[in-house]
């Protein structure tokens, strides 16, 4: 393995492609999921990026590939990074968060906008006058948002003589498509189908998620690509002081469940389950369940349930906006953590749980399994009795909880993003360059 940034300038420049991670950031909002893993993966390379590693944005809508300043990438992470963390007992106040982002874009997005076209020519420019044939293009998050994402990438393959590596997060609107929107699943499968074509390397953030990658890969009769696992670091670069509204919102004790909150990750299980857990115990007896995440799409059972009953009286509440940080700080308090989701490309936040020193209970589904290997707890997520039984032993059998937390503590091995951004230019160079 050679560091990257100790190779010699004949070694073609990696340019990392972020334009949708430019768009996100337009609105600051602390970054999650997919935004969260090329951010720290990035953030990882240190000081590779502006040597031998680049960024880049392929820019929507006007469709021009340009650099992008590694330092105002640093600024526009940290400008996200302090959340402001918003918890209620139903849904109405979080409607109203996903209003409030919208009203923070209407505001904010002209602005950055009017800079953005100010210096987009002359970033093209420095693309130009830096990129040579040979150069690798890579992708690590979400671009099927560009509408003829394919065509236009394939024009600038053929122009500058790029080679074109792509993260491959999962393939769940391909293969679950009752998880996400017609729309969604109609777009997500146009992209994957008319962008692998032109793609070199994939990479995917599990041995699960490649294998499936290959098998669709088969069954649509695409050519054979290399597909390497590129495994996930866990925890958070550093963020500058938690949030001290969440030490006074959350008091333990307290079970997290932290994603955005969609049909495939499964909430309303949980609701059902602490709905049984109360009437069997009490409510005094039944630590507070909180959701960590923005509100998603096909929830709109989990939402009336809320509404109607002010979050089981309060025992269920929701957390909006938090900086890593104070997630990192909630993971340390939290009497333990769960994870059902019936659909993953990895489960990122088991593996923080476990990183925090937290035990999680988690769906033994797709991906998640290899994240928590022996130290996560397992349950059936399509079986509120499976999930029960492991949540009511969790709260109730204390020495069971310690022992489990205790070998957490004293088995679990970090990963560092480094290792991950490293991982990433070993593979291109072994896969792609010539």
């Amino acid at each position: 393995m050679t560091d990257v940034k100790h190779q010699t300038d004949s070694a073609p420049t990696i340019w990392f492609e972020i334009d949708d991670l430019v768009r996100y950031f337009t609105v600051a909002r602390p970054p999650t999921g997919i935004q969260r893993v090329v951010t720290e993966i990035l953030l990882g390379g240190g000081e590779a990026l502006g040597g031998r590693a680049r960024l880049c944005r392929l820019t929507y809508p006007r469709k021009k590939l340009v650099a992008f300043d590694t330092a105002d990438f640093r600024a526009r992470i940290q400008g996200a990074a302090d959340g402001k963390a918003v918890a209620t007992a139903g849904t109405v106040a979080a409607r109203r968060n996903k209003l409030r982002y919208l009203l923070r874009a209407i505001i904010h997005t002209p602005i950055r906008r009017l800079r953005d076209f100010r210096y987009i020519r002359r970033r093209q420019r420095e693309f130009q006058a830096h990129v040579r044939p040979g150069d690798i293009l890579v992708n690590l998050g979400s671009p099927w948002e560009h509408q003829n994402f394919s065509e236009t990438l394939a024009s600038y393959k053929a122009r500058y003589g790029l080679r074109y590596a792509l993260l491959v997060h999962d393939i769940i609107p391909a293969t679950n498509p009752d998880f996400c929107t017609a729309a969604h699943v109609s777009n997500f499968a146009n992209w994957l189908a008319t962008t692998a074509a032109h793609t070199d390397l994939f990479f995917t953030p599990s041995h699960y998620s490649a294998e499936r990658l290959k098998a669709y890969s088969d069954e649509m009769g695409w050519p054979q690509k290399p597909v390497v696992p590129l495994r996930f670091g866990t925890g958070f670069s550093n963020d500058p002081g938690l949030a001290a509204a969440v030490q006074h919102i959350i008091a333990p004790p307290f079970v997290l469940f932290v994603s955005t909150i969609e049909r495939r990750k499964n909430h309303i299980v949980l609701l059902r389950v602490w709905k049984r857990l109360i009437e069997k115990y009490g409510a005094a007896r039944i630590p507070t369940l909180l959701f960590v995440g923005r509100l998603g799409w096909g929830v709109t059972d989990l939402e009336a349930e809320l509404d109607d009953t002010a979050g089981l009286g309060g025992k269920v509440l929701l957390l909006d906006n938090v900086s890593n940080v104070a997630l990192a700080g909630l993971y340390r308090d939290a009497a333990f953590t769960v994870y059902p989701s019936l659909a993953e490309g990895w489960g990122l936040p088991v593996e923080e749980s476990l990183h925090y020193g937290t035990v999680c209970l988690c769906s033994d589904a797709s991906s998640i399994p290899e994240v928590g290997g022996e130290l996560a707890e397992y349950f059936d997520g399509r079986d509120e009795d499976s999930v029960f039984t492991a949540v009511e032993r969790a709260i109730f059998d204390t020495e069971w909880l310690t022992r489990k937390r205790e070998q957490v503590r004293s088995e679990f091995r970090a990963v560092s993003w480094s290792s991950t951004f490293q991982a990433a230019v070993d593979a291109i160079d072994r896969q792609l360059v010539r």
